[in-house]
């Protein structure tokens, strides 16, 4: 797996500070604690926790359809950048690939996105008059799958919709 130098610097660039996505805040009421939890540590970057405090939010049973569909938003960013993170990891474990032949994590990667993937389908189908945000998602999710071929009429979706278009940019 070679990855582009221009890629390389892409990923560094947005785990060093940025969020191409923005994390949806979750409405306040019957939200469960562990929603906030989560959205807390996806702020902070913390992804795997993140990702499993939204999986406990996603049990609870009084959670409804407009959190449950920011709920996979959220859990769908996490493992979007947790895939980031794991392939950024390799980039810069460059002995790995010497030893192995292959980078260390690389076959964690594709689940990564594939997970963000069926999390933000989700989150679109239980909320589609509010997934501008998603689709933006979405279409970065299938940028990163496809190496740039597929994802750039998601992102013009969300635009229409009227994503912010901090979240559509690449």
């Amino acid at each position: 797996m070679t990855i582009p130098f221009a890629k390389v610097a892409i990923i560094t660039a947005l785990l060093a500070g940025l969020f191409l996505t923005t994390p949806k805040t979750v409405r306040a009421g019957t939200t469960p604690q562990s929603c906030y939890d989560g959205y807390a540590l996806l702020q902070s970057r913390d992804f795997n926790k993140a990702i499993k405090a939204i999986t406990r939010c996603l049990g609870k049973r009084s959670l409804d359809a407009e959190n449950k569909a920011i709920a996979y938003h959220n859990r769908a960013t996490a493992y979007y950048y947790q895939g980031l993170a794991t392939l950024d990891a390799d980039v810069n474990n460059q002995r790995g690939k010497e030893i192995y032949g292959y980078y260390e994590n690389e076959k964690l990667i594709p689940g990564y996105f594939d997970k963000a993937l069926e999390d933000i389908e989700k989150s679109i189908k239980i909320d589609p008059t509010n997934a501008a945000d998603g689709y933006c998602l979405r279409g970065h999710i299938w940028l990163e799958i496809s190496w740039g071929d597929v994802g750039w009429d998601d992102l013009e979706k969300g635009l229409i919709m009227g994503a912010d278009e901090e979240n559509c940019k690449t």
